[in-house]
């Protein structure tokens, strides 16, 4: 089993100090492309669990060796190796540095994404899990709780806390809105990232733990029921819901298609995000947790596998 609580999702990133919103090309923030390739599978460390590509390399963090590994996307060879927080899950790059949900450690570490060195560690949540960059802050999903918290980017200074449904988990931005995937309630909550008011929240499927901004919808990895539900962004009215595996854990869009882990059966699976129909399923290491998109290909991180796949 992989840690209690955890979501897949990686949040977004883009240059930091720039603001949230109008800067920000929709098909960028989709894309998770702030600032690349064969189907192969590289060791890391031990229960990997989240990945986050900063525009040269693939960052994973390892559960329980309280580390981050960095893979040059190009080759997979390990770029170094960096001690955060105990129990290390959720990664955001925001254009510069690399950000770390610490999960047992109830706080987030941040990363220099050139050195790896590290230029602070500051309070975040009870049980941190879901991280995502809106372009100037942080947003932090508490596990075990029922809010996120907002943090400055560039001092990691706490700006709010915010409540949102029960064990939240994935969290993605959409240029102007925060949205968060509430796993124990069944529902995602959409929030204004400017004031972290909550100008909605919306039913999806069973036990949603991830979720994914395509540049109009938003799509939610629901792992209690085998789906994905699809929503219009605007209106949080759902489009679609479709079946996606064995317990869909984590989402990514890769600009033309969703790629969803069915963690039971050790399948990627890769949905049309215009119409929802499933392209293929693929098989990767044990236990995929979470996904990232480097601009050409989709890794995965194998939580039982201590490895990354590259598909």
């Amino acid at each position: 089993m992989g840690p209690q609580g955890v979501a897949g999702p990686i949040g977004p990133a883009g240059p930091a100090g720039t603001g949230t919103g109008a800067s920000y090309n929709a098909r960028r923030i989709a894309t998770l492309s702030w600032g690349v390739n064969t189907t192969a599978r590289f060791t890391v460390g031990a229960n990997p669990v989240g990945v986050a590509f900063d525009g040269a390399n693939m960052w994973v963090s390892n559960y329980s060796d309280n580390t981050v590994s960095k893979l040059d996307v190009a080759t997979g060879a390990v770029a170094g190796v960096y001690q955060v927080g105990a129990a290390p899950i959720g990664l955001a790059y925001d254009g510069a540095n690399i950000w770390v949900a610490n999960s047992d450690a109830g706080n987030v570490t941040k990363l220099s994404a050139a050195t790896g060195i590290i230029l602070g560690a500051y309070p975040a949540a009870a049980y941190p899990t879901g991280i995502a960059f809106d372009g100037a802050n942080m947003w932090v999903a508490d596990g075990a709780g029922s809010t996120v918290s907002k943090l400055s980017a560039d001092t990691g200074q706490l700006i709010g806390s915010y409540q949102v449904g029960d064990a939240p988990n994935g969290i993605a931005f959409d240029g102007s809105s925060v949205w968060v995937a509430n796993q124990s309630s069944g529902s995602v909550t959409k929030l204004d990232a400017a004031t972290g008011n909550a100008t909605g929240t919306y039913m999806v499927g069973s036990m949603p733990s991830a979720i994914a901004f395509d540049g109009a919808n938003v799509w939610v990895a629901n792992y209690g029921d085998g789906t994905v539900s699809k929503l219009d962004a605007a209106a949080g009215t759902e489009i679609g819901t479709y079946p996606a595996g064995g317990s869909p854990y984590s989402i990514v869009f890769d600009g033309s298609y969703i790629w969803v882990t069915g963690i039971v059966d050790d399948t990627v699976s890769k949905i049309d995000a215009a119409s929802g129909a499933l392209i293929g399923t693929y098989p990767v290491g044990s236990y995929p947790y979470s996904l990232a998109f480097d601009g050409a290909n989709v890794w995965v991180a194998n939580f039982l596998g201590d490895s990354v796949s590259k598909l």
